[in-house]
């Protein structure tokens, strides 16, 4: 019994032992490692450059004149002269309607104004005689050689004929109307390029009928893409601090380095949806959709790489400074209004610095005061571990 007592006694001394030379060693490791842990500030100087803050929205580029082409009169489209993507000049033949129907109205509207002019030339003929009859009466009358009733039914007769000459007139000045209707219907059978520009769009084929009664026929859109138009979609919160005349530029996805130049040309007064939201009943759900503006500004396009609907990225510039003391946002570690607070390095140390600042382009911000060029700003901050083995810094 005494020798299980004194084996059991052995081991508690063991075990004991052994924790606490592996206390021993952890906390020696420990407190080796911890000493040789060194902080190492990440810096950036406080430099001088440009900078500018920005107003960032979506665009969609659109041509600045697009224009739908139509036919004015009925018939089937005769011929098609052009292809999509064509270059055409202002005055180009686009397209023919058949001709037959306006030719014809034509040579009616002709032959019923000749009508009218043969049936005038037959009045004034009557006119003549009445008038030579006229003034024959009027000397008999005067010699009491004819009655009065004759005389009167003779003038009635006259003026009844001048009446009628008056109204053939008017029918034939209406009948020259309908040959200036009928010539003009004819040359719309012709159909012209109203602009120089590309064809975006056909939407008539040759041989295809077209009904011009109720409604203008489309039958292809041109678009003048030498100038683009940026359709900018800017939030409610940001309207307000733009307007006409703002500096604006852009990118496209396919080419992200360069920017595209141009000026606020206008600021539409009625967001995008006005129109159809007051066509159609307002719900709950439509008013906490959000609200955007078109913002418009022309950019040149000589080289034809912009197209329409492209996706642009576009800045309105508020203000800018080509000049400016400024330090990368990254460096603030808290900000009120116009002052911020700032870690900077004096010394080898970490020191809080509170600092005057400007405009921010959410990359870097201006110093107004606080700090100078070339001073050095914390950023970040990482650790290294001294190894007395290979005496290399190992980064934690």
């Amino acid at each position: 019994m005494k020798i299980v007592e004194w084996q059991t006694y052995h081991w508690k001394i063991f075990l004991i032992a052994l924790v606490t030379v592996f206390f021993v060693t952890f906390i020696s490791i420990y407190s080796s490692v911890t000493r040789r842990i060194q902080p190492v500030f990440l810096t950036s100087p406080v430099i001088r450059s440009g900078i500018e803050e920005t107003v960032l929205a979506a665009g969609t580029l659109q041509p600045l004149k697009l224009i739908d082409v139509g036919a004015q009169v009925s018939g089937q489209v005769k011929s098609l002269n052009v292809d999509l993507g064509d270059s055409v000049v202002k005055g180009q033949l686009l397209a023919e309607i058949d001709p037959i129907l306006s030719q014809n109205a034509l040579r009616q509207a002709k032959i019923n104004t000749e009508n009218l002019i043969a049936q005038r030339e037959s009045a004034m003929a009557n006119l003549r005689q009445l008038q030579i009859t006229y003034e024959r009466y009027q000397k008999l009358l005067l010699g009491n050689a004819i009655s009065r009733q004759e005389v009167d039914t003779n003038t009635a007769l006259l003026k009844a004929r001048q009446a009628d000459i008056s109204a053939l007139d008017a029918q034939i000045r209406a009948a020259n109307i309908q040959i200036d209707t009928a010539k003009e219907n004819l040359n719309y059978t012709r159909i012209i390029a109203p602009i120089g520009g590309t064809v975006i769009a056909i939407l008539t084929q040759q041989g295809q009928t077209v009904i011009a009664q109720q409604e203008v026929p489309v039958l292809l859109k041109l678009a003048d893409m030498s100038i683009m138009t940026v359709m900018t979609r800017v939030s409610e919160a940001d309207i307000i601090h733009i307007h006409p005349g703002q500096i604006a530029y852009f990118n496209i996805l396919g080419d992200t380095k360069h920017r595209y130049y141009g000026k606020l040309r206008a600021i539409e007064p009625s967001p995008s949806s006005f129109i159809s939201s007051q066509r159609a009943s307002e719900s709950a759900d439509n008013n906490e959709k959000p609200v955007f503006y078109n913002a418009l500004f022309d950019v040149p396009n000589a080289k034809r790489l912009l197209r329409i609907s492209m996706t642009a990225q576009v800045h309105i510039v508020i203000t800018s400074e080509p000049n400016a003391l400024t330090i990368p946002l990254a460096a603030v570690v808290s900000k009120d209004n116009d002052s911020a607070i700032v870690r900077i390095l004096q010394n080898n140390k970490d020191e809080l610095r509170t600092i005057k600042t400007g405009i921010s382009d959410n990359v870097r911000i201006q110093v107004i005061s606080g700090l100078d060029e070339n001073d050095k700003v914390i950023i970040g901050e990482k650790f290294t571990v001294d190894s007395k083995s290979t005496n290399e810094k190992v980064l934690l």
